[in-house]
């Protein structure tokens, strides 16, 4: 038997659009990463998959080198200093693009579904496994 596990089909290596949720969480306030990466949970989007600490922050330092994102240090209370980041001008503009470029990814994924669902006659989804499609 073959196993799609790591196949495309199982959705393993569609993207997380951790940058645009991130846009989305700083344009509301700025905040420093672990307050980011909290906020990242309590949205749900991620579910178990929330991204780690180094990938957050390597997300947020690709964003400051762009231009998108700000960085000022801030003297923690009772703590270490934190980097707290902050949306720019530049920052407003990429969050928008990524407003367009997801609605119409999600028209395209939409219309891709309508075709698989037309092509297929929902054949896929009621094969079972190990069994071809069609065959009872």
């Amino acid at each position: 038997m073959i196993c799609l596990d790591s196949c495309p089909c199982s959705g393993i290596h569609l993207p997380r659009f951790v940058q645009p949720v991130l846009l989305a969480l700083l344009v509301q306030k700025p905040m420093h990463g672990y307050a980011l990466r909290q906020k990242m949970l309590e949205c749900g989007l991620f579910a178990a998959d929330c991204p780690d600490m180094t990938g957050i922050y390597r997300n947020l330092r690709d964003m400051v080198e762009r231009g998108v994102l700000t960085i000022t240090r801030v003297d923690g209370e009772g703590g270490p200093a934190r980097n707290v980041y902050a949306v720019t001008d530049t920052g407003l503009e990429c969050l928008r693009r990524w407003q367009q470029s997801l609605k119409a990814a999600r028209s395209h994924i939409g219309a891709v579904l309508e075709l698989l669902d037309r092509e297929t006659g929902n054949r896929a989804q009621d094969a079972q496994p190990g069994t071809p499609a069609g065959s009872s």
